[in-house]
């Protein structure tokens, strides 16, 4: 649009140059006719010779004007193909430039697709991953839930084994002694079907070896001289009441816990334990504990409550064999509508009920793998007096000295338990153990 707009003016220009002739041309014969009028008089040979002369003037200023308008012309249409050249370049330029912008854009939008295709393969390469790891996990839950399952089993076995063997060693004869290993010979002996047939006989022996409290009168003194004497603080007036709710009171770390809490929240809370199972060589004495047997009856747990009248109760739960019995005490507190905090201490699926306002586990994996999501399901770890392993100032740190705390039965430790003391040994150290 510019290039004919000046091509315009171009012509506009030309023709001015036009007029300025017909000016020119105009002038001249006016000036021809001034000298026809002041050479009227002379010789007519000499005018001829003036108008000659004047039209040769006329001539040349035509041919000159002529030469300059063709050149001006020239000029004019050099500058117009050197400015419709210009504007060719500048085009070709433009269109180069645009098809590098085009070339340009493709290749990003090119690389773009090619890094989004990258970044999905890679989301769903990570999603695989997941999905095999969930795939992995879900196997290993699988594989952790049949060894619980396993260890509950053996656990079974073994604490009705060893239930049996303490009281042949332990307690003194006598016709609950006799009893009680009837039950438990029993128990061993008979196929899991019979056994629902045999719950009558089961009721009225546990009904008969129900309810005894420990004391030191079927305690030898050198059983009590061993045992742990826990501190009972006295509690604050209308210090809110608490039971403790164990299946067995022998040896195990369930025990010291609830030690601990009585002698650092006496003051605040009264604390009273009711047990399936008082060992006659108990770790613990001195504290405010009750045995229930009784499996398949809940009328002692209620007027055990009832007499009691606990706040709330604190279930230390770990299923197995004593699942049945976990299980009449907790709906015992719900009829009584009670309260419970339930304390999942070993990898064990919690007892499930609307009367437990809190499950607490013992670890994040058995929290993860055994209980549920939510606000009432939350780890808190047990915690240990260390007190009770600190040397005293004056004793040397021995060089030569590696141990270990358990409980020697098969829930805890087996044969392989010795070979890092074996490792040792080995490595050409001689500690004492």
């Amino acid at each position: 649009m510019r290039d004919l707009h000046t091509l315009g003016e171009e012509v506009n220009r030309l023709n001015q140059v036009a007029v300025n002739k017909d000016l020119i041309i105009a002038e001249l014969n006016e000036s021809l006719k001034l000298k026809e009028q002041v050479f009227s008089e002379e010789p007519l040979k000499h005018k001829y010779e003036i108008i000659s002369k004047l039209n040769e003037s006329f001539k040349f200023k035509e041919r000159a004007l002529l030469k300059q308008a063709e050149l001006d012309k020239n000029q004019a249409l050099e500058q117009l193909n050197k400015e419709f050249k210009n504007k060719e370049q500048a085009l070709l330029e433009q269109a180069t430039l645009k098809e590098k912008e085009t070339v340009t854009r493709l290749q990003a939008s090119l690389k773009i697709k090619e890094q989004s295709i990258l970044k999905q393969a890679a989301v769903n390469k990570k999603e695989a991953i997941i999905q095999l790891s969930e795939s992995l996990e879900i196997k290993e839950q699988a594989i952790a839930e049949q060894a619980v399952m396993i260890a509950n089993l053996n656990a079974q076995l073994n604490s009705r084994v060893m239930r049996l063997r303490n009281i042949i060693v332990q307690q003194p004869w006598s016709i609950k002694k006799i009893l009680h290993i009837t039950y438990l010979t029993l128990f061993l002996m008979t196929p899991i079907r019979l056994r629902r047939h045999l719950s009558p006989l089961k009721a009225r022996l546990y009904g008969f070896l129900s309810n005894r409290k420990q004391g030191t009168d079927s305690i030898s003194d050198i059983a009590v001289s061993n045992a742990y004497q826990v501190s009972v603080p006295e509690a604050k007036t209308n210090a809110p009441k608490v039971v403790h709710v164990i299946a067995n009171f022998m040896t195990g770390g369930a025990f010291p816990l609830a030690g601990d809490l009585i002698e650092y929240l006496g003051e605040e809370y009264k604390k009273s334990i009711i047990t399936s199972f008082i060992s006659e060589y108990p770790a613990y004495v001195g504290m405010d504990i009750e045995e229930q047997s009784c499996l398949y009856d809940k009328a002692p747990f209620i007027e055990y409550f009832k007499r009691i009248k606990p706040d709330f109760i604190h279930v230390h739960y770990w299923g197995s064999v004593d699942e049945p019995w976990y299980a009449k005490a907790i709906e015992s507190a719900r009829i009584l509508n009670i309260p419970i905090i339930e304390n999942i201490n070993t990898p064990v699926a919690p007892h499930i009920s609307a009367v437990v306002k809190k499950y607490v586990y013992v670890s994040n994996y058995v929290r993860h793998v055994f209980g549920h999501d939510g606000p009432a399901h939350v780890t808190v770890y047990p915690g240990s007096d260390f007190t009770r392993f600190t040397r005293n100032e004056k004793e040397e740190v021995p060089t030569d000295c590696v141990g270990m705390v358990y409980r020697l039965e098969k829930d805890k430790l087996n044969e392989d338990a010795i070979k890092p003391f074996i490792l040792i040994a080995q490595n050409g150290q001689k500690p004492k153990s």
